[in-house]
């Protein structure tokens, strides 16, 4: 793939679109991480930015974006495996049904 040049201010034009917005607490809540890690995953399709990029505008490091990524792949096998429920819903299903 070619790599695209393109300008500092176009950069942080793109980027705008990319910043996450946090209640005014600035807790990062599920659905923030959540819209973050789709944000990382389009960011790939736009030529001249970077995972990089896009955790600096929304302060965080992208160890912590890898992370959380991570763990929502993870957790999202998890959740398809088990007809959309926690493993641990699906056990306690399972308990609750054998004590009938």
């Amino acid at each position: 793939m070619k790599e695209v040049k393109i300008t500092e201010q176009e950069k942080e034009k793109k980027l705008e679109k990319f910043k996450v917005k946090l209640r005014e607490d600035g807790y990062w809540r599920i659905e923030n991480k959540v819209e973050l890690i789709i944000f990382s995953i389009a960011i790939g399709y736009i030529e001249g930015l970077t995972i990089q990029d896009l955790c600096r505008v929304n302060n965080i490091s992208p160890s912590t974006l890898y992370d959380w990524k991570e763990k929502f792949i993870e957790n999202g096998n998890e959740a398809l495996l088990n007809g959309g429920k926690s493993s641990i819903v699906a056990k306690l299903e399972k308990e609750n049904k054998i004590l009938r």
